[in-house]
């Protein structure tokens, strides 16, 4: 979890350990290339470091895994050669595709599996909160700070501090547009009871309560 500094980045491998669990040939250890299409608000170099620390979390050794991006300006023989490198010898890989890039059809040939990466939920920013910077969020709270564009969010917070100080900023700034949460769900379970985040859940369980 070392790579995990910011909130982002620690709700972002949520977001990626949720995304897949529709790979478990890959999380199980077997021979897997997994393609993982980015959210549109983000671009592949926004999960560097969560990536980074998945391939730690699941082996030490590197030259059975690894991962690589493909950019939207990519050309196809960018992609091509990239994959044709290193990557080719890897048993298991991990493909972040952005939104508008095209996959030559001789990279699609060796895909076993194609899954979405979802959005940051209220969930993710929870744990991300705690496991980087040790705050702890209730539901609500976490919804409050959703409702603002996400960058301005993770720049409202400091570790440490609660999350209403960064919410009393938020509000106050000017000409902050407000949008809509994309995960409007009630009574959010408590950390403990959260399925599906692996390694990040139990490192935030760990961490002492401020």
């Amino acid at each position: 979890m070392e790579h995990l500094k910011t909130p982002q980045d620690a709700a972002l491998y949520c977001t990626l350990r949720r995304a897949l669990r529709k790979a478990p040939d890959f999380i199980g250890g077997s021979d897997c290339v997994v393609l993982l299409n980015v959210p549109s608000d983000r671009s592949g170099e926004d999960y560097d470091a969560c990536a980074a620390s998945l391939l730690l979390q699941l082996s030490a050794d590197r030259d059975d895994m690894a991962y690589v991006m493909i950019a939207a300006a990519d050309k196809p023989r960018t992609i091509i050669k990239r994959l044709e490198g290193d990557c080719s010898r890897k048993r298991r890989l991990l493909i972040f595709r952005e939104q508008g890039a095209e996959v030559p059809i001789q990279v699609m040939l060796g895909v076993d599996i194609e899954v979405d990466i979802p959005s940051i939920s209220t969930m993710d920013f929870r744990i991300g909160c705690r496991i980087a910077y040790q705050i702890d969020v209730t539901p609500s709270e976490a919804e409050a700070a959703m409702s603002y564009p996400l960058p301005h969010v993770w720049a409202a917070l400091r570790r440490g501090r609660p999350i209403r100080n960064a919410l009393a900023r938020l509000a106050e700034a000017p000409d902050l547009g407000v949008k809509q949460s994309g995960d409007k769900r009630e009574g959010l379970p408590p950390l403990q009871d959260m399925y599906g985040y692996g390694a990040a859940k139990e490192w935030g369980l760990s961490l002492p309560r401020t």
